[in-house]
């Protein structure tokens, strides 16, 4: 048994925060990498007579995604900061409230640009 009896969702709560940055952290990185194969293959194949990349809406849909993937991550590391840094300054970490909210962004940017964390489009 890890610490005492009828304490453990007490215990638990110490460490939602940090398990909500690391789901967000993944799903941010999910999205990036996603996003580096969609361009990557829009890039090789051809439709049309032409490269599917070229394409302006694809552009467009492109950019969009990379937009939000970007959000995604610099949202995530302030949060990051913003947890750890107060951690370091007060001596207290903040609650699960104030990290729910990149991993929302993070699975939002999921959603997007269709993937889950198996990687598939």
């Amino acid at each position: 048994m890890l610490g005492q009896e009828g304490k453990g969702f007490a215990l638990m709560m110490t460490k939602l925060s940090q398990e909500r940055l690391a789901q967000a952290i993944r799903s941010a990185t999910v999205v990036e990498t996603v996003l580096d194969w969609t361009v990557e293959y829009t890039s090789d194949r051809s439709v049309f007579g032409q490269k599917l990349a070229n394409f302006q809406n694809t552009q467009f849909k492109l950019a969009d995604l990379k937009t939000k993937a970007t959000v995604a991550r610099v949202f995530t590391d302030r949060c990051i900061f913003a947890v750890h840094g107060r951690k370091a300054r007060s001596g207290r970490r903040r609650d699960g409230q104030d990290v729910s909210l990149p991993n929302f962004t993070a699975k939002q940017s999921m959603s997007a640009c269709n993937c889950s964390a198996a990687g598939a489009i």
